[in-house]
């Protein structure tokens, strides 16, 4: 089995709650992992510095108290047999995770989606987000109000695509999703949502049964794509674990993880260049906003982080 191994936890010791840990430790116990917790004590602003008598003695404080709340969680999870460790960094959060990833060869970062000190919008938080569009390696983000189950997994493919790094994403996602429903001894599903471009502006334009007759090739030709990325894993599309569903996947996916109670889902995030570096495709980034379960966004082998590794 080729799951996750080497898993970094990224949290904030203030919390008194650590849902990231908390989603992380039935991983590690099933795949016998090691776990690093790393908490980051970001830089004060300039203001800040100014203002406070002894400042660098006030900071080596701040990092003293992290390292020792760090280290009562570490003592807790070795307790329970659990092989653990903990670093405490300076900078930038979600840079610091992304090196500390980097240096120590982790192959899974798990974060909570939304801090309780976040003051970004919406469900998810700046250090997440900035996680899911740079860090190399499988994130796993997570809810603060949802508890860790793995009971049902979904995989969300995208066969269509016809170029490598598509191909091999999904495999990626196939091997580690069924890979996970092992190791919980849980069910899984895999999706596709596929649509016809400008078919909301065809379908009032024809009869309801001119336009099923008209949309058989691309459905066909999806069913086809699909087939062959089944083949190897033993399933095919008349598998009741496999689901084709017409539609945008950022309406579909949701939808399909609320009916079906979906505890995790699995999908891709599928880099592209340019001036900002590597970023996650705008539909995953969607998706994330809309579903209340834990979401492991996988990275095809070509993915180059933007974030220097010093």
């Amino acid at each position: 089995m080729n799951i996750f191994k080497n898993i970094l936890v990224s949290l904030d010791t203030r919390d008194e709650t650590h849902p990231a840990l908390n989603w992380a430790e039935p991983l590690a116990k099933q795949a016998n992992a090691q776990l690093t917790l790393v908490d980051v004590l970001p830089e004060h602003p300039w203001h800040v510095r100014v203002a406070v008598n002894d400042y660098p003695q006030v900071r080596e404080t701040l990092l003293k108290e992290k390292r020792e709340r760090a280290a009562k969680i570490v003592d807790q999870l070795q307790t329970r047999g659990f092989e653990a460790s903990y670093v405490v960094l300076e900078g930038k959060t979600s840079t610091e995770v992304i090196r500390q990833a980097m240096r120590s060869a982790h192959d899974l970062v798990v974060r909570v989606a939304k801090g309780p000190h976040s003051r970004r919008p919406g469900r998810m938080g700046n250090t997440s987000f900035s996680l899911l569009r740079k860090c190399p390696t499988a994130v796993l983000v997570v809810p603060a109000d949802v508890p860790p189950r793995y009971e049902r997994i979904l995989g969300a493919v995208d066969p269509v695509v016809p170029d490598a790094e598509h191909e091999g994403l999904n495999r990626q996602i196939l091997e580690t999703t069924s890979e996970l429903a092992a190791l919980h001894r849980a069910q899984f599903s895999i999706l596709h949502a596929w649509n016809i471009w400008g078919a909301e502006l065809l379908m009032p334009r024809h009869q309801h049964e001119d336009f099923r007759e008209w949309d058989k090739r691309p459905r066909q030709w999806v069913e086809n794509a699909m087939q062959k990325l089944l083949a190897p894993f033993d399933l095919g599309c008349d598998d009741d674990r496999v689901s084709l569903e017409m539609g945008d996947p950022v309406e579909v996916i949701p939808r399909f993880v609320a009916r079906e109670d979906i505890d995790l889902l699995v999908l891709g995030a599928v880099g592209r260049s340019g001036l900002s570096g590597w970023v996650m495709g705008n539909t995953a980034e969607i998706i994330l906003h809309h579903v209340r379960c834990g979401v492991l966004a996988l990275k095809p082998s070509s993915f180059r982080s933007p974030v220097p590794d010093h």
